[in-house]
């Protein structure tokens, strides 16, 4: 069965042709055969066998082990595994970010949980969407986001995602549904609605890098919150609540409380071209320039 193995290093193992029938004299022969080719893909692919192969089924075994794992860890951006704000610019191309999605990207690196409060319409969400990319085609890792409702999923989060992702789709490999993306089993995003499910949708939800996103948390219920916080217990596991705490006494609203990363809608670039803090009442203003232009036009 002549088989070709391509790997993304160019290189390209062909298979020896191994006879159905067997016959007990050409037994040694194949085992050789199939050690040679092994060894030959080792060699290529910088891998390692524990022990020596001793027959023909062993050989395809192992071969069969080999090419599986090395196909599963495939991940096209590995060397921006620590570094998330050099992916967006570098690799999907986002032309600059604010200081405070820096900070949440960096929080989320290093930290296990990060609590995010915006208003509406400061890029909080399109933040998140580059965190999603950056953990399934650099990190490798497994990420699941929900929100209250199926609209607040698929109109906000998963709307950026679609997006970004359609834009960078040939550079990045894998393939999305509407609320899906997917590199391989081990490195995928998925997103669903908190409201349609109870503590235990996240039930057996662990994975060695697992990263969960709760969107308008503040809508997000204890049950569900409290689920999502014991799946994220490993070393490379991640939590990122983001919302407007507009209500006490809600788990999202808490965990602010406690520490939190604040986006003003006066620094995002939207805004704050035009306007500027004044020291003398602690008011944002129309800058001097942008005041004198509204006068001249009447606007």
């Amino acid at each position: 069965f002549p088989v070709t193995i391509k790997m993304s290093v160019d290189t390209s193992v062909e298979a020896i042709p191994v006879q159905a029938d067997v016959t007990p004299d050409m037994e040694g022969w194949i085992d050789d055969a199939v050690n040679g080719w092994v060894d030959h893909l080792q060699s290529c692919l910088n891998l390692s066998v524990d022990s020596q192969l001793t027959t023909l089924d062993e050989g395809v075994e192992v071969l069969a082990d080999i090419v599986l794992d090395e196909v599963e860890d495939v991940v096209p951006f590995r060397e921006y595994e620590n570094n998330p704000i050099g992916f967006a610019l570098e690799v999907i191309g986002i032309k600059s970010l604010t200081i405070e999605q820096e900070q949440i990207m960096n929080s989320v690196r290093d930290q296990k949980v990060t609590n995010v409060r915006a208003a509406a319409g400061v890029g909080k969400s399109f933040c998140a969407a580059i965190l999603v990319l950056w953990w399934v085609f650099a990190v490798g890792g497994r990420l699941i986001s929900t929100a209250p409702t199926g609209a607040q999923v698929d109109e906000i989060l998963w709307s950026e995602i679609r997006q970004m992702y359609d834009r960078n789709k040939e550079k990045l490999g894998g393939h999305r549904g509407r609320l899906f993306l997917r590199l391989t089993e081990s490195a995928r995003a998925v997103g669903f609605a908190s409201k349609d499910y109870d503590s235990n949708a996240f039930q057996g939800k662990h994975h060695e890098k697992l990263f969960l996103i709760l969107d308008e948390s503040c809508g997000i219920s204890r049950d569900v919150d409290d689920a999502a916080l014991a799946c994220v217990t490993g070393t490379h596991n991640r939590l990122l609540r983001i919302g407007n705490p507009i209500s006490d006494g809600n788990p999202f609203s808490e965990a602010c409380a406690l520490s939190s990363i604040a986006i003003s809608a006066w620094s995002h670039p939207n805004v704050a071209w035009a306007y500027e803090l004044h020291s003398d009442d602690g008011i944002h203003h129309l800058k001097s320039e942008i005041a004198a232009l509204s006068i001249v036009t009447g606007k």
